[in-house]
């Protein structure tokens, strides 16, 4: 499965950029999110341009009925391994699960690009494919609706603390 999602914010890409990706301090923090119980980073080096980041995920969420029978909740915790390239404003990423490593297949981007004067953009672009007869297609359909729910939570947190630091700047 798939999922694409275009966000506007009505600031400058570098502001946004700056504030959001490169901030020492983080605006916010992903525990603030509706499905996701803690998001650790556990390893970062600098390169050039290039930000390598590996973050230990755990998430809690309603398993569907027909896959509680393989999938329980403690397997909701996973590895993502990341890439920030500060020059072409785009954070890479890949999922590693803690369990059914070789079935589960899950990649996807987050890119910044200027929309015209004082706007710009944000495009998720995550692909998830689960090879479990039977159960994966559900499981896909079910984790890519906590996505879709996290991306919409994340956007809204990422407007009231850009909202809040241009405030603060005057």
């Amino acid at each position: 499965m798939h999922y694409k999602k275009e966000r506007i914010y009505d600031y400058e890409l570098d502001f946004v950029v700056n504030s959001l990706m490169d901030s020492k301090e983080p605006l916010y923090t992903f525990e603030e999110l509706p499905n996701v119980t803690q998001n650790k980073e556990i390893w970062r080096e600098e390169k050039g341009n290039l930000r390598y980041l590996k973050v230990e995920w755990c998430a809690h969420g309603q398993i569907p009925k027909v896959a509680q029978k393989v999938v329980s909740p403690k397997m909701l915790t996973w590895i993502e391994e990341s890439i920030w390239d500060k020059e072409k404003y785009i954070y890479s990423f890949k999922i590693k699960p803690f369990y059914f490593a070789k079935q589960i297949d899950c990649e996807g981007s987050t890119k910044f690009y200027s929309k015209g004067k004082n706007k710009c953009a944000r495009l998720f672009d995550i692909k998830l494919r689960i090879h479990i007869p039977v159960v994966g297609l559900v499981l896909e359909m079910a984790i890519l609706e906590l996505l879709k729910k996290n991306e919409e939570e994340e956007y809204k947190l990422s407007l009231k603390a850009l909202e809040s630091l241009k405030k603060k700047q005057g």
